[in-house]
């Protein structure tokens, strides 16, 4: 049911709208200064519903949330796609750092941002801020620009120069991984490697060019992981997968894992990286028991090891 609410997409179930408008009607007692009616998703956004199913008049929606808390689920990923970013609620978005006065003040100017220029998403924050920079724009109530008087006639707005302010406010508030005018790691692109390119296919099926791409695509479904730490443990901007100008020769390492007494308790097992002879980087290592030893584990520990031990700038 959980993995059902969270597709966003065009073949999202009916009952998972009614969903949204029951938890939305039942936000705890702190979150009642959030607009009803912008209460989108609790889990894409900083708002809190009851979670009894005393308070919100459902067995079934209690039960799904709470299989939420049970395994962790939130928005997170390495690195988002900025398609993805856009989709997300502009309105209390879940990793704002703005507080309440940020979305509720001042009234007028975030009245006309909902009801005149129908501001919902991050996409609608950042068309509307990027109209502060329109060529001969000035902070004038009566600007003349091209941008102020579309926006004026289309909209309605008393001060269109205001409300571009205020969009870039809330787009400010996010935190960078999750702001699509940041600087993200689908800019960097390495040389003599397209963006979609997919890795090398080699004729030997056991050998494959490891996948440096740490962007997550697609639609807001595919943000959502299970088994997360707390929030605060979460990191707030995506890492610099930017490459040296000069590519680095391909770096060829043998990995392997192997296990004794598999699938029983006495089941013991270890990992292998070898990049060659006398190499520094070799390693032979004991899987330890917190990650439950077996022979597949011990063969993607080989590649995770390999994976940091290598150089960021040579293809692995």
């Amino acid at each position: 049911w959980l993995k059902r609410y969270l597709n966003f997409g065009p073949e999202r179930p009916l009952w998972c709208f009614v969903a949204d408008e029951l938890l939305a009607h039942r936000a705890v007692s702190a979150d009642l200064n959030v607009d009803e009616a912008l209460r989108y998703n609790t889990y894409l956004q900083s708002w809190a519903p009851y979670q009894s199913a005393l308070n919100l008049k459902s067995k079934d929606l209690a039960t799904m949330m709470a299989v939420g808390r049970k395994y962790g689920v939130r928005a997170e990923a390495i690195a988002i796609d900025r398609e993805i970013l856009d989709t997300m609620p502009i309105w209390h978005h879940k990793f704002s750092d703005g507080d309440r006065r940020l979305f509720n003040s001042p009234e007028n100017v975030v009245s006309c941002l909902k009801d005149k220029h129908r501001l919902r998403w991050v996409k609608d924050a950042r068309e509307l801020a990027n109209k502060a920079g329109s060529n001969r724009h000035t902070h004038r109530v009566d600007c003349r620009c091209a941008a102020c008087r579309v926006t004026r006639a289309i909209t309605g707005c008393g001060h269109p120069h205001k409300c571009y302010l205020k969009a870039q406010a809330l787009l400010n508030s996010i935190e960078d991984k999750w702001d699509p005018r940041v600087m993200q790691p689908e800019d960097y692109i390495r040389k003599n490697l397209l963006r979609d390119q997919e890795p090398t296919a080699h004729e030997d099926e056991n050998t494959a060019d490891f996948d440096t791409r740490v962007t997550t695509k697609g639609t807001l479904a595919d943000v959502f992981r299970i088994f997360t730490n707390d929030e605060s443990n979460g990191a707030h901007t995506a890492p610099t997968t930017k490459f040296a100008n000069e590519q680095q020769p391909m770096i060829t390492v043998f990995t392997d894992g192997s296990a004794i007494d598999n699938d029983t308790e006495d089941v013991k097992a270890g990992a292998g990286v070898f990049f060659g002879d006398g190499d520094t980087r070799n390693k032979a290592l004991r899987v330890p028991e917190m990650l439950g030893p077996s022979n597949q584990v011990g063969e993607v520990l080989a590649i995770k090891e390999a994976i940091e031990a290598a150089p960021l700038d040579a293809p692995l």
